[in-house]
């Protein structure tokens, strides 16, 4: 039933914040009505320099107590809370997606703030798991990913009637950014004597990777639907996962490529001898199955890179290779390649082109000159006088 009583909360300054606590029925999980006390901040005393104008933002902040239709929420843990998402929420991501919810879920939030209601993820809780996190040594980035897979479960919970709050980064404090380490990149030279050295089926496979700089799952997804002789083009749409078919990476990542000669020859010359599957696929287990990357790269991969010498690197070498010598020796602009690597920010693509643009290269030459001139002008003047 809607509260018979009319509520306003009690405001006050704390320091120079505006703070607003008011009472508020919650739903158990046993079913029984109980009321709580709960907090939000108003606001800061410097945007809201007077009373008056801090009630007229915590009246927004109750006014769904006094609805006609107020219902009391649903108070769970962060635990309860972590099932339901994983239950409801989870299988309508990707497979890969979903299975990062239940490990995020299941190693860092679970542990550390499990324990917690929802409406009480607020002010320091949130840190708790982030100090935990740091402790072991875990990345800046693993972080943030844990700390956005608690923010969109606030989100779900509360929009499916759960008391829990919003959570507020900016009273997060993340570790530093971490040093970025060199992300490995087949040159063109460590590329094709890989290529050369594999037996087929794996040399066309690897050349897919090298000379379009297509990710591992989209290589192993390739049908001869997908490969167009007749205008040169090799049209990406589609990826595996752990043998799976799936859709690709992103809207970005639905490409159409120009097909090189070379590749295009080595596709037609493998065809004739390609063993026939019901799904098409260029590369297929003896079941006419996708073949799981990780397999290839175990088994065929890396035994390859060792005999041959070449340092540690995956697939994703080639990817990072591709994209640099399109940048440096193919003198193809950044938007170009970020389209080829099929990117939706450029960013992104400029961390994948190990390489120096010329432009960026004569630049530097050109203001290094300008020193040496007006060193040589200085030496020179310095001879006159001594003269």
């Amino acid at each position: 039933m809607a509260r018979k009583r009319y509520q306003k909360g009690a405001l006050r300054r704390e320091g120079k914040r505006w703070i607003l606590r008011w009472r508020e029925d919650v739903l158990t999980q046993a079913g029984t009505v109980v009321r709580v006390e709960r907090r939000a901040r108003v606001g800061e005393t410097k945007h809201l320099p007077t009373k008056k104008l801090a009630r007229r933002v915590a009246d927004g902040i109750v006014a769904h107590v006094n609805e006609p239709d107020y219902r009391p929420g649903r108070v769970v843990t962060v635990e309860q809370f972590a099932e339901v998402y994983e239950r409801d929420v989870a299988p309508t991501f990707k497979p890969s997606a979903a299975k990062a919810v239940r490990s995020i879920s299941r190693s860092y939030i679970i542990p550390t703030i499990g324990r917690y209601r929802l409406d009480e993820v607020a002010g320091q809780v949130p840190q708790l798991m982030v100090n935990a996190m740091q402790r072991r040594g875990l990345s800046r980035k693993t972080i943030k990913n844990a700390v956005a897979q608690l923010s969109a479960m606030l989100k779900a919970a509360r929009g499916w009637g759960y008391m829990a709050t919003k959570l507020d980064w900016a009273t997060l404090y993340l570790p530093a950014e971490d040093a970025e380490k060199e992300v490995r990149c087949f040159s063109p030279d460590e590329a094709q004597r890989l290529i050369d050295a594999a037996p087929e089926p794996w040399n066309v496979c690897f050349a897919c990777m090298a000379y379009l700089g297509l990710r591992s799952g989209e290589t192993l997804a390739l049908t001869w639907a997908h490969v167009d002789f007749e205008t040169a083009v090799l049209r990406v749409r589609q990826s595996t996962w752990y043998g799976r078919i799936l859709t690709v990476k992103s809207k970005t990542s639905r490409r159409d490529l120009p097909l090189p000669k070379a590749l295009a020859a080595m596709l037609a010359d493998y065809r004739t001898r390609w063993r026939p599957n019901d799904l098409g696929l260029l590369f297929a287990n003896r079941k006419g199955q996708p073949i799981g990357a990780q397999y290839v790269r175990r088994k065929v991969m890396h035994p390859i890179r060792e005999r041959l010498g070449i340092p540690r690197g995956a697939f994703h070498a080639f990817r990072h290779g591709h994209a640099t010598i399109m940048f440096s020796e193919g003198g193809a602009n950044p938007k170009i390649v970020m389209d080829s690597m099929g990117h939706s920010d450029i960013k992104t693509t400029m961390r994948y082109t190990h390489a120096i643009s010329n432009d960026r290269r004569e630049a530097v030459e050109r203001s290094t000159q300008a020193f040496l001139r007006r060193s040589a002008a200085n030496l020179e003047a310095k001879s006159l006088n001594i003269n």
